[in-house]
């Protein structure tokens, strides 16, 4: 999942919120849990905090206690295949922030 989407999540005031409500419980219903990376984690709590330290401790306090978002630590290994998905699939659009969304795609 990437900062836009958690951003929807946290802004009632977001055209995507409602939307993003509804699919997080259908994946909840379906036992199917999100997975982000500490990457999108870091920027979604800077965004947040732009507006109030306290906001970004209470959402980054429910991302380290959640069991429907898995949280996953991006290595090398990780970081270099989504880097070859990235310059391989010149014809996508992955992220106008380099390749944080292919890290998405990569094993």
């Amino acid at each position: 999942m990437d900062t836009g989407a958690f951003a929807a999540l946290a802004d009632r005031n977001d055209r995507h919120h409602r939307d993003g409500k509804r699919l997080l419980r259908r994946l909840g219903r379906e036992g199917r849990p999100l997975v982000t990376s500490t990457y999108v984690v870091d920027e979604l709590l800077t965004l947040v905090a732009c507006g109030g330290h306290a906001a970004a401790v209470r959402i980054g306090e429910r991302l380290m206690q959640t069991r429907w978002c898995r949280i996953v630590e991006i290595g090398d290994d990780t970081r270099e295949a989504a880097w070859q998905l990235f310059v391989r699939y010149h014809d996508h659009v992955f992220s106008s922030r380099l390749h944080i969304d292919s890290r998405s795609c990569a094993p």
